[in-house]
């Protein structure tokens, strides 16, 4: 493996892990905002989301990248960041619904 490639292995798994948890953030959320009955639910609902999924992605970016796996987003990661960010909807819109 060149240093070149090295370098930019990180930088393209910390693109791709964040694109796809914001795109899974947002496609949850929208489903969300239906049931919500305030402003101030949906902007909570969207921060939490986020805050939580990006959170995933982060830690699981940190762990992925010291184990220097390759280029593509693996099945687990695939599998893990959408079941993550549909818990963490659901617990919240369970738990702090008005």
């Amino acid at each position: 493996m060149s240093l070149i490639s090295r370098f930019f292995q990180p930088i393209k798994c910390r693109f791709v892990i964040l694109w796809y948890a914001f795109t899974i953030e947002i496609r949850y959320t929208k489903i969300i905002l239906t049931y919500s009955n305030s402003l101030v639910s949906r902007f909570f609902v969207q921060f939490y989301c986020l805050f939580g999924i990006l959170w995933y992605s982060l830690t699981f970016l940190i762990h992925k990248t010291k184990m220097r796996l390759s280029n593509s987003i693996s099945l687990v990661s695939r599998f893990f960041i959408p079941i993550n960010g549909l818990f963490v909807i659901l617990w919240y819109a369970s738990t702090h619904r008005i």
